[in-house]
C-alpha cells in the first residue's frame, strides 16, 4: 500500500519555481523595463553634459530625458550648449527620436521619426574673421577619433552610412547672426524655420520628398518643396524666394565704397533638375527662371547724394543648362526690362 505524498516544504517550492523558464522571463521584463525607463535616461543625460566638457570644453544643460525600452523612442527636452563665455550657441525644446527594430532586416539605420522642436541657432564672427562656429569645430575635430577601415562595410553607396528615417522635422526654428567683421556689425535674425523631410534615406534608388519655409528678415520668405535621392544624387523640385531685403549688404559695401545705404528686394521662383551622372559629372537644368529685383537704391558721398534708383529689374522665362556634352552655360529670358529713374 502506497503511502500518502508529503506536501513540498516552503523551501522546496521556492527552489522548485526558481528553476521554472517563467520566473526568468518575468525577472528579465522587470529589469528591462526599470533599467529602460530609469537607467537609460539617467546616462545619456548625465554622459551629454560629460562629453561636451570633456570633448568641447563647454557647457550643456538639458532638463529631462526619457525612453521608451517598448517603444525605443527618445526624449531629451529643455538642451541648451553654452559657449565658453556662457553664450548660448545651440538650445531646443525637445528632441524626439522613434528607432526601428526593421534596422536589423534591412541592414541600415532605420528611424520612425526624429522630430526637433523650436531650436535656436546662435552664429558670431568677430572682427578678424573668427567665429564662435570655428572654434567649436577645432574642438571637435582635436578629439575626432581615426576612421576604422572596418566598418566601411556598414555603409551605402559613396561611404555614407546605410540609413532610412521615415520622418524628419524642424518645427519653429530660429537663427540669429552676428557679423563683426564689416565696420558696423551685421545682425540677421530668420525664422521661424519650417523643415519636414520624408523618406531621407542614404538607400540607392529611393526617394524622399522635402518642403522647406524659412521665414526671412524684413517680411520675405524662402519656400522650397522636391524630391531628393543621395545615393546616387539626384534632385527636382522648385524653389521660390519672395522679397528679400537686401539692405544688409550696407556694412559690406561701406567697406569697400563710399557707400551710405543700399536697398533692393529679391523676389524668384525657378524649377530644376540637378544630379550627378554615372560617369560623375554635375548636371543640372533650370527653367523657368524668373527673377526681380525692385526698389534699387544707392546713396553715398558727402553730401549724401542717390547716386542709382531703379524701379525693377525683371527676367522672366530664363532658363539655365549645364549639359554633359557642353561646357557653355546657356541662358535665355524672354523678357527683360531696365526703367532708370535715374543714374548719376
Amino acid at each position: 500500500m502506497s503511502s500518502p505524498s508529503q506536501p513540498d516544504k516552503p523551501g522546496t517550492r521556492r527552489w522548485s519555481f526558481l528553476k521554472r523558464k517563467r520566473f526568468w522571463l518575468l525577472t528579465g521584463i522587470v529589469i528591462y523595463t526599470l533599467v529602460g525607463f530609469f537607467a537609460v535616461p539617467a546616462v545619456v543625460k548625465t554622459q551629454l553634459v560629460t562629453q561636451t566638457d570633456q570633448q568641447l570644453h563647454r557647457t550643456a544643460q538639458v532638463e529631462a530625458v526619457e525612453f521608451n525600452p517598448y517603444a525605443l523612442s527618445l526624449s531629451i527636452q529643455g538642451f541648451d550648449l553654452a559657449d565658453t563665455d556662457g553664450v548660448s550657441l545651440i538650445r531646443f525644446e525637445k528632441l524626439a527620436v522613434n528607432f526601428q527594430l526593421s534596422s536589423l532586416f534591412r541592414w541600415a539605420w532605420t528611424f520612425a521619426e526624429i522630430r526637433l522642436e523650436s531650436p535656436e541657432i546662435f552664429y558670431e564672427r568677430f572682427a578678424d574673421g573668427d567665429s564662435r562656429l570655428d572654434r567649436l569645430i577645432s574642438e571637435l575635430a582635436a578629439t575626432e577619433p581615426e576612421p576604422d577601415p572596418d566598418g566601411e562595410e556598414d555603409k551605402g553607396p559613396g561611404g555614407l552610412p546605410r540609413l532610412l528615417i521615415h520622418s524628419l522635422a524642424i518645427n519653429q526654428g530660429q537663427a540669429a547672426l552676428i557679423d563683426r567683421q564689416p565696420g558696423s556689425p551685421v545682425e540677421l535674425a530668420l525664422g521661424p524655420i519650417d523643415i519636414a523631410v520624408e523618406q531621407l534615406n542614404t538607400l540607392p534608388d529611393r526617394s524622399g520628398q522635402q518642403r522647406v519655409a524659412i521665414q526671412l528678415p524684413g517680411g520675405g520668405k524662402l519656400s522650397w518643396q522636391g524630391t531628393l535621392d543621395i545615393a546616387p544624387f539626384t534632385s527636382s523640385g522648385e524653389l521660390l524666394l519672395h522679397n528679400l531685403q537686401l539692405q544688409a549688404l550696407t556694412p559690406y559695401l561701406a567697406s569697400q565704397l563710399a557707400i551710405e545705404d543700399f536697398t533692393a528686394a529679391v523676389s524668384s521662383s525657378l524649377t530644376y533638375q540637378i544630379g550627378i551622372n554615372p560617369q560623375g559629372r554635375f548636371t543640372a537644368q533650370i527653367e523657368p527662371l524668373n527673377l526681380s529685383i525692385d526698389g534699387i537704391t544707392l546713396t553715398g558721398l558727402t553730401p549724401s547724394t542717390e547716386l542709382l534708383a531703379i524701379p525693377r529689374v525683371q527676367l522672366e522665362g530664363g532658363s539655365i543648362h549645364f549639359p554633359e556634352q557642353r561646357v557653355a552655360i546657356p541662358v535665355s529670358y524672354t523678357h527683360l526690362t531696365l526703367p532708370t529713374k535715374r543714374i548719376v
